[in-house]
This record gives structure tokens, sequence and C-alpha cells, in this order.
């Protein structure tokens, strides 16, 4: 009975030992700036597309001439297909191929929802703005070198064979079935020793560097919703903005690392402002259309850009002009920072540092197959 009850037991553990081992974990999961916090201008950057968004995202900006240095400024973001797991997805349909037939439209099931609470004065009652907005936004569409996908299926298949020779070279070690149940500490060092070499090893060909590969190009859609309240009073409540957008963006790849990108943007946005008083102190709505385009330099951690967008309406035409810059403290947890000219004349000083925290659901993984 005791060496049927062992047999079972190792025959399970079998199936859970190459569950584990026929997956690749992805590690292109970026912590992009809220919709919410680019729709009230509040944000280090209006122009950005992210790879791929984190499961979930908390976001804090501080404005730093405000004086008192505590955060006013708050966003989360999450990306619902993060929170589920999809059995059927393996690393190449991740990266939008079926195959050796490229999707271009692959990405728009990864779209994110967000929300921020972002709190300003009124330049003329010198009363604060309480904005609440919701957002969402996603690829509609991304393309790839020519030159990648064949890259893409040899480390693809390169990963599959090296997943089938870990298994042997763990039963070689001594790292079996009938260890890991009678001695699980021994079994776990070994299983470490061994993985820890396989990760020393990998290279710029490898499939998880491969998957970090950005599109050559990509267009994002981003819709936006805001209300705002004064002092704090629900009664009070009023519409207050409403944004669609599109980024486009060119990305050239500076080296095999995947690590180093010159990338260029383009945005357009239509714009709703019901955040504008007139002469007797009564709020109207405004429509815009936004326009413009940024350089930004990518250098593994650390990255720096130069944004500029000029609004244009019936009333009036101004224009945003703002450096920013990004570290990637680790792969959790952003700095961000500008500085320079926002929208509007008067109290039109951008310097903001903020964080940008990402945590992840456990399910970003893909199966090589």
């Amino acid at each position: 009975m005791k060496k049927l009850y062992l047999i079972i037991i190792v025959l399970l553990s079998q199936q859970f030992t190459f569950a584990q081992k026929d997956t690749v974990t992805l590690k292109d999961m970026e912590i992009p700036t809220s919709p919410g916090f680019i729709l009230l201008d509040e944000s280090a950057s209006n122009i950005e597309r992210p790879n791929s968004s984190k499961a979930f995202s908390l976001s804090i900006l501080n404005a730093l001439t405000e004086g008192n240095g505590f955060p006013k400024n708050y966003a989360v973001e999450f990306t619902p297909f993060w929170f589920f797991k999809h059995k059927k997805m393996n690393a190449l349909k991740y990266i939008g191929f079926d195959g050796e037939k490229e999707r271009y439209f692959s990405s728009v099931k990864m779209a994110s929802i967000s929300a921020a609470s972002i709190n300003s004065k009124d330049t003329l009652t010198g009363k604060t703005l309480n904005n609440i907005s919701v957002g969402a936004r996603t690829t509609l569409f991304k393309i790839y070198p020519k030159s990648f996908k064949e890259k893409l299926l040899k480390a693809n298949l390169a990963e599959f064979q090296n997943l089938k020779g870990l298994a042997e070279t763990l039963k070689r070690e001594g790292a079996t079935d009938v260890l890991r149940i009678e001695n699980p500490e021994k079994y776990k060092e070994i299983e470490t020793r061994i993985l820890t070499a396989v990760e020393e090893s990998k290279n710029e060909s490898s499939l998880e560097n491969v998957l970090k590969t950005k599109p050559l190009l990509a267009v994002d859609g981003a819709v936006a919703y805001s209300n705002f309240f004064i002092d704090g009073d629900f009664s009070t409540r009023r519409f207050g903005r409403l944004g669609i957008w599109t980024t486009v963006n060119l990305a050239i790849n500076l080296n095999k690392e995947n690590t180093q990108y010159l990338n260029f943007y383009a945005v357009g946005r239509y714009l709703s402002d019901g955040l504008n008083r007139d002469d007797a102190g009564s709020y109207f709505k405004e429509n815009s259309l936004d326009f413009g385009g940024k350089l930004e330099l990518e250098l593994k951690a650390f990255s720096i850009g130069y944004e500029f967008i000029q609004r244009n309406n019936d009333v009036k035409n101004t224009f945003r002009s703002v450096g920013n810059l990004r570290y990637k403290i680790s792969e959790n947890l952003y700095l961000v920072g500008a500085y320079g000219k926002n929208f509007g004349e008067g109290r039109n000083l951008i310097s903001l540092l903020g964080i940008n925290w990402g945590i992840n659901s456990g399910n970003e993984k893909a199966k090589v197959e």
C-alpha cells in the first residue's frame, strides 16, 4: 500500500514538475502613466505607449512647486487579461504570432482600465477642485520588423529543446521525483543550482529576451472621462473633461539585448474641456484638438525625452513643452519626473516628481511549445 501511495505521488509530482518547466516568464511588462493623469495634463509625460502593462499599478505624482511636499495625485490601473489564466496561450500567441503568421491586432485583448484622483486649485476663487477620472487604453495595431519572425521562431524552438533537456539534467544531478518527496530541501537545493546556471547562461537570443522586443510600429488608442467637485462637496459635481486620443510609436532598436531604443511618437487627441471659467466666474465647455510629438531615448533602466503638443480651439491656441525622464529602480518600481511649460497662460509651470509601482498577478507566463 505504501509503495502504491508513493507511485501515485511520484506521478502527480511529474505532472506538476513538467507543468512548471514548460513555461517562460514574461518580463516586458511596464508601468505606464494613467490616462486619467494624461487627460488632466497632470502627467510627467502626455505621450507614451507601453509595450505591455502590468496586472496592477499605482502611480503617485507630486508637484514640486506646491511646497508642502505631500503627494495629492494618485492613480490605479489594472489589466483584466492578467487576472485570468490562459491555458492555450503560448509564447508565440502572446507576442502576436499564430504559428508563422503575424497577428497585427492581437494586443487589443490586453486593454487596461484606470482611475485617478487629482486635486488642483481654482485660479479665480482659490478653492480646491477634486478631479476624479476613469480611463482605458489598448494597443490597436502593432507590427514587428521582418527579421523578427525568424529570430522568434528560432528562440522558441531552442527554448523548447532546452526545457526538455532541463528535465534530464535535473534527474542526472539527483533531483528525482522520489527525492522531491523524501527530501524536499535537498531537491530544492539541486533545482535552484541548476536553474540559476541556466538563467546565467541566457543571452540576447534567449526566448525571454526576444519577447521583450518592442514592435517596430504600434498604434495605441485611449479614452478618459472626468468629473470634478468643489472643496470636496458632492453636490457640486460637474463635468470635467472627455478625451479620446491615439498614439503612434516608431521604435528603433539600438542593441541586441533589447534594452536601448530610440522612440519617435506622434499623438492626436480630441478634448472636450469643462474646466474653463468666463469673466463672470461660470464654468463653460470648450472643444480642442491636440497634435504633437515626442522624441525619447531609452538606455536600459534610464530614459529621457522631450515632447511638444499644440492645442487648438476657437478661442485660443496654446502648447505644452516638457522634458521628462524615467528611471527603472526595479522590475516593479519606476521613478518619473518632468519639467517644462504646460498648456494655458499663468500657473503653467510643470515641475513633477513621482513613482509608478506595479504588481504582477502571477499569470504572466506563456507555454513553450
